[in-house]
């Protein structure tokens, strides 16, 4: 991961990890899991590199996705929560 995150386990690198980590268990590539989720390829990538924030929508479809019930959205209300990313976060 390379991307915009503010240490190895700031809530979204964690999440990054997690998809990554989701991900290769269930033994599937990142273009096999955006045709699971129906969304871009780069998108994942991103994610997993910490480039881009995962949104609520992309955390729901990958506790579906996964059957790991509220996981990633549990993730992701770290994210939304942490003091890292100010107002603009909580907003979103």
């Amino acid at each position: 991961m390379d991307g915009d995150i503010s240490g190895p386990m700031s809530p979204r690198a964690r999440f990054a990890r997690e998809l990554e980590r989701h991900r290769e268990a269930a033994g599937l590539s990142q273009i096999a899991l955006s045709v699971r989720m129906c969304c871009h390829t780069s998108l994942i990538s991103h994610i997993e590199r910490g480039r881009r924030a995962p949104t609520r929508d992309f955390a729901e479809r990958l506790d579906q996705t996964f059957q790991v019930d509220g996981h990633f959205v549990g993730l992701f209300e770290q994210i939304s929560r942490s003091p890292n990313l100010g107002w603009f976060a909580r907003w979103v």
